[in-house]
């Protein structure tokens, strides 16, 4: 009977042991996976690209999944390199760039803050007629004069404007033509004002160009000897014009210096054309017979005045 009790009570046991055995190794059942007839899940609201948030890494947009499942959308794709733009190309498609625009024509920087120039100026005309040959062996007639200038206007690509006034006379006499008369003799006042555009070239040469307008004042007179004594004379005022360039040769670093601070020294070479009406030569004579006096009048023709030009000047400039 005990055996008996015993078996049962074995069977029992081994029955109880089996049992819960069996439910401890029960597998639970996995989580449905999401299919396409599922009820996809509803997607978060895209994200503004105006919202200060780091870039993404990828600019394919992907469709979030729920928690546990993997995400649903187009593989990724990296973000192209930007592209960058040129200053020349963005000026040539019309865009906007930072670049400074360059001024149209040269920039005046300053006006009546220049230096005082003053010029003994040597000016050589020749004369091209013949008829000039009645007061001077030679064709070339002397100028002597003075001028003074003003740096008016500077401009910062370096060119100055500066307008002169200047006088200069000369003077003729004794020429081979017409050995009747004794006394020959020319004599005019030049009196001009000029404007001179100037451009440096190296610290100690500039050049030039020069255009200058005037009145010339011209007497002449004429004496014979002989039989009876004859005194001619005339006299005309006139226009003339000058047109020339040349080069400045001066002290070196001294147009650097502030005006007043400093003293230039140099001289000028120039050469032009003048153009000029001619002097006509009609010389009175006045005859006294008792109480009466008449005039009497001489043809000679006319005097060119245009020609070309030299002019030598030696100036300070302060």
């Amino acid at each position: 009977m005990k055996l008996e009790a015993s078996k049962a009570l074995f069977f029992a046991i081994i029955a109880f042991s089996a049992g819960a055995h069996a439910q401890t190794q029960t597998p639970t059942e996995p989580p449905a996976a999401l299919t396409e007839e599922a009820p996809a899940a509803e997607a978060p609201p895209a994200v503004s690209a105006s919202v200060a948030s780091p870039a993404p890494a990828y600019d394919s947009q992907v469709e979030l999944a729920p928690s546990g499942g993997k995400p649903k959308g187009a593989q990724p794709h990296p973000l192209s390199a930007p592209r960058v733009i040129a200053l020349n190309e963005a000026s040539s498609k019309g865009l906007d760039t930072d670049a400074p625009a360059k001024p149209k024509g040269p920039r005046m920087i300053s006006v009546f803050k220049g230096a005082v120039r003053t010029s003994l100026d040597v000016n050589t005309v020749w004369n091209l007629d013949d008829r000039y040959q009645l007061f001077d062996s030679s064709d070339v007639n002397v100028r002597l004069g003075v001028s003074a200038g003003y740096d008016l206007l500077s401009f910062d690509g370096g060119w100055v404007v500066a307008p002169e006034l200047g006088w200069s006379r000369e003077s003729a006499s004794g020429g081979p033509n017409s050995p009747q008369f004794s006394k020959k003799e020319l004599v005019a006042d030049h009196f001009f004002g000029a404007f001179r555009a100037r451009y440096p070239l190296a610290s100690w040469l500039e050049s030039f160009g020069r255009l200058q307008g005037g009145v010339a004042w011209t007497r002449v007179d004429l004496e014979s000897s002989g039989v009876g004594f004859n005194q001619y004379s005339t006299e005309d005022k006139a226009p003339e014009f000058q047109l020339g360039a040349g080069l400045v040769v001066r002290t070196p670093d001294a147009e650097s210096a502030p005006p007043g601070e400093s003293l230039a020294l140099g001289f000028t070479l120039e050469a032009g054309y003048q153009v000029a009406p001619a002097l006509k030569l009609k010389l009175d004579r006045a005859v006294t017979d008792g109480q009466r006096i008449s005039v009497l009048t001489s043809d000679l023709g006319e005097l060119s005045r245009s020609g070309p030009c030299l002019r030598l000047g030696i100036f300070t400039r302060f």
